[in-house]
């Protein structure tokens, strides 16, 4: 049986926002890993879906939206565009 593996840089992204989710107490953590929709933001009626969404755990509105990105998403130029 052949075991399909993910690139390094999945599993290094995956690992990023699974620890996000374990070490997450103060909101409530909704991920969406590799090709699964579970949670999504909706602004200016797009639907859109981060790597986390942090709420508020009583009124669960969205506080913090976090997208992993690794050596393969992002490019210097791209980095250099966004946070220079």
């Amino acid at each position: 049986m052949i075991r399909e593996t993910k690139p390094i840089a999945q599993l290094l992204h995956d690992r990023v926002i699974h620890d996000i989710l374990t070490q997450e107490r103060k909101h409530a953590a909704y991920a969406n890993l590799g090709e699964h929709r579970n949670a999504c933001v909706t602004v200016r009626r797009h639907e859109m879906y981060p790597d986390v969404i942090l709420c508020d755990r009583e009124s669960f509105r969205v506080e913090h939206v976090v997208e992993v990105e690794t050596e393969d998403t992002l490019t210097d130029a791209q980095a250099a565009r966004v946070w220079a």
